[in-house]
């Protein structure tokens, strides 16, 4: 994200253009709420320019439109052959195969912030996690909604 903003700052001929009135639409909402699903929808206008991971996780090079395939295979190649390079482990293979993580998708900062994060039962070392089991369980959850009733009041 960074990289993408420093770029932008680089080439004022961004910052110069006649933007529209109305301000950016952000979609973010709670883990399996359909958000992914809206991003997706959005995404098919060719207006849509939400920054993709690939455009976030290689070098900076100027913006690619979606229509262009070839420059969005070719930069698709270079992000694989980093991830590659990185060594990515086989369940974040298997995983990203039937769902793509995008930081842009779900808002996991939000369910983070209330005290629920997935990665807990990654790191655990057996299946029958307590927190994880406490975290799910229907009795407990109020508090999650709690939280966002007022973090969202803010």
């Amino acid at each position: 994200c960074k990289h993408v903003l420093n770029y932008a700052i680089e080439h004022n001929k961004f910052v110069d253009q006649n933007l529209p009135i109305i301000g950016p639409l952000l979609v973010c909402g709670l883990v399996r709420t359909g958000t992914t699903l809206l991003y997706n929808l959005l995404a098919c206008d060719p207006q849509s320019r939400a920054p993709l991971y690939t455009d976030m996780y290689i070098d900076v090079v100027p913006p690619i439109a979606r229509s262009n395939s070839i420059g969005q295979n070719r930069r698709m190649d270079i992000f694989i052959s980093q991830m590659n390079s990185d060594q990515l482990s086989d369940l974040l293979i298997r995983i990203s195969a039937s769902h793509a993580h995008f930081p842009i998708e779900e808002d996991s900062y939000i369910t983070r912030q209330a005290g629920y994060s997935p990665m807990l039962t990654l790191l655990s070392h057996n299946e029958d996690d307590d927190t994880e089991n406490w975290i799910r369980n229907e009795i407990s959850n109020d508090y999650a909604y709690d939280y966002h009733e007022i973090f969202w009041a803010c």
